[in-house]
């Protein structure tokens, strides 16, 4: 009853700074890590001790605890221990190892300072011990804690305590001495150690850890911080556990380092000159669409015209232009006719619930709407915004006699700022309802200009466009290869979802760049060999997480063809990403590939709940700058 009662709503695994994943059957393969506490530290410790009337097992354990919970781990940690079990006195004369394991669950929840946290693990720790002579299987199979195949079912780090002396001594009148020996394997995925001198104040110590789990250097890491925990707490023990630092200056010259990523653009400041300085260097068709070539005349052109339009009709920077139209050559003209205007462009994806279009159009408020015929007639008749239906005989008839070259400042109705608005793109509304999301030039100029840096267009390249122009990745395809002068390829509607018609498609226009979300490159790869679309030289994924074990197959289908395969990061109100990561065959070792480093002008932070910062390799949340 006791046991049920004190480890009733046990977390079924902590979360430990691993270096790999757990694997699905164990090696019980491990190692040791030896480490030293220096006697000031370690008579520190024993004042703590002895002030909190606790022993010095408690003071490590509690100790322990404190590195887990700052690792990550959170406020409810179990660790197990070792106890006698010599628990009847009629096996006192009997010769044999008897000895129970005990499961010591620590509360860390309202920031404790350490010598409280000490208070609570002595006394969690003395009833504990009271209530040892049950094994640890009946603990389980109280506690109905299945055993798992992989793991300890109740905990999962071990701490240990002796009190030794050094140096020759008599045993049963035998003279003996200690002869250290080394132990294979780990039972557990940590065993911290801790052997104290009662004379020196000195206590050596070592990690045992599972080779599946820790490399050497990440052991060698938990040691460190541990010692600096140590150290901290004998410092300030009234300081709350959890404003502990466990990181070094190196460390935090380390995080420094991965965010300095300050870069001056000295091109173009918005994205309506970005893609107007790709005309000089345009080489082939702008726009390619089953089977037809747009010229790259022909494409300025009718967006020319289409943006003297739009400004005549009121639109100009911090207006909003809804675009409902199907992937084809007027999607790419309207957005960007809309974005030479000076106006900000709202997809319109004429696929969803007509009360969420309803939404949209209502909360953005656009001053008009670029539809069709065809899709006109999809839209809510709530959608109360004026709509200019390009296909219309009237339309058709204005932008004949518009003149065709390129708007100005002078033609806007305002200068376009970088700070200006260039698109609205609505969230998915998966944490509530949807939200509309402002992107300012100077945002999306720096987001272009750091993915050609970063991966090179030039005149033998072209880009697939089939990313639905509701999902943000869908932006750098419309705008990234007409900003280089690189023919852009457009999906047919639906298209996207169509593996052996994508193949036939880069294989058919010689596609050398396009995107996937990780669920859509396992259809794709499902389907069709990567070595079957020999242009293919970039693969960029993002919006999902990328397993890692599909970037091997990814890999693998290419059949020894160098397709780079790049992970990408980043939400919507953060200009598509912010962080990216080359994927090679042999570099995930997690789940998941890593979303890697953050881009041009762009920094990230993992934060604790505090806002500090927390150590490499130790979970927290994710915090954007730039």
């Amino acid at each position: 009853a006791y046991w049920r009662d004190n480890l009733a709503g046990l977390p079924e695994e902590l979360t430990l700074p691993t270096d790999r994943p757990r694997p699905a059957t164990p090696s019980y393969e491990g190692d040791v890590v030896p480490f030293e506490v220096d006697a000031a530290t370690g008579s520190g410790l024993a004042r703590i001790a002895r002030a909190s009337g606790a022993t010095m097992f408690m003071v490590v354990h509690a100790a322990v605890t404190a590195l887990l919970h700052r690792l990550g781990a959170g406020d409810d940690i179990a660790i197990g221990t070792p106890a006698s079990g010599r628990g009847d006195e009629q096996l006192d004369p009997m010769v044999g190892f008897f000895l129970n394991t005990l499961v010591l669950r620590a509360d860390l929840t309202g920031e404790p300072s350490f010598t409280e946290l000490v208070g609570r693990v002595r006394d969690t720790g003395l009833a504990a011990f009271s209530h040892a002579d049950l094994p640890l299987e009946a603990v389980a199979e109280a506690v109905g804690q299945a055993r798992s195949q992989s793991r300890n079912p109740l905990f999962q780090t071990m701490v240990t305590y002796h009190s030794v002396e050094t140096g020759v001594s008599e045993l049963f009148g035998v003279r003996a001495s200690e002869l250290p020996v080394e132990i294979g394997g780990s039972k557990f995925d940590l065993e911290f150690a801790f052997g104290g001198s009662e004379t020196d104040g000195g206590i050596s110590g070592g990690l045992r850890y599972a080779t599946d789990l820790f490399e050497r250097s990440g052991a060698e890491r938990l040691t460190e911080r541990l010692l600096r925990l140590l150290a901290a707490v004998v410092a300030a023990p009234e300081a709350p556990v959890a404003s502990i630092d466990l990181m070094d200056a190196a460390e935090g010259r380390r995080l420094d380092g991965w965010n300095d990523t300050v870069r001056v653009l000295d091109g173009p400041a918005n994205l309506a000159d970005l893609v107007a300085a790709g005309a000089a260097r345009a080489e082939g068709p702008a726009l390619v669409f089953e089977g037809q070539d747009l010229s790259r005349t022909d494409f300025d052109t009718r967006v020319n015209r289409l943006a003297r339009l739009l400004i005549g009709r009121g639109v100009g920077p911090e207006t909003v232009v809804g675009v409902a139209l199907p992937r084809s050559f007027d999607l790419l003209v309207a957005i960007h006719a809309v974005v030479r205007a000076g106006g900000a462009y709202l997809p319109l994806d004429l696929t969803l619930p007509s009360d969420r279009l309803t939404h949209m159009t209502e909360t953005a408020r656009p001053v008009a709407i670029l539809t069709d015929l065809l899709s006109e007639s999809a839209l809510p008749e709530a959608v109360e915004a004026g709509r200019i239906v390009l296909d219309s005989p009237d339309v058709t008839r204005e932008l004949a006699g518009i003149a065709s070259d390129a708007p100005t400042d002078a033609d806007r109705l305002a200068p376009l700022l970088p700070h200006h608005p260039a698109y609205v793109i609505f969230t998915s509304g998966s944490t509530g309802r949807p939200k509309g999301v402002m992107v300012e030039h100077r945002a999306i100029v720096n987001r272009l200009e750091w993915m050609q840096h970063a991966y090179s267009l030039d005149g033998t390249d072209r880009v697939l466009q089939k990313t639905p122009t509701s999902f943000d990745v869908s932006v750098w395809e419309l705008f990234w290869p007409l900003a280089q002068g690189v023919p852009l390829v457009i999906a047919r509607p639906e298209g996207h979802k169509d593996p052996e018609y994508l193949a036939e498609l880069i294989r058919e226009q010689h596609v050398t760049v396009l995107h996937f979300v990780p669920s859509m490159l396992a259809a794709f790869v499902a389907e069709v060999e990567v070595s079957s679309c020999p242009s293919l030289r970039v693969v960029v994924c993002s919006g999902e997480a990328l397993p890692s074990d599909l970037v091997a197959r990814f890999h693998e289908s290419a059949g020894g063809r160098t397709v780079a395969l790049e992970n990408l990061y980043g939400p919507t109100e953060a200009a598509v990403d912010v962080t990216a990561a080359s994927c090679h065959p042999d570099t995930s070792t997690g789940v998941s590939a890593s979303i890697g480093s953050p881009v041009w002008n762009t920094r990230v932070h993992v934060l604790d709940a505090h806002l500090r910062p927390v150590p490499v390799g130790v979970p927290g949340e994710l915090y954007l700058a730039g």
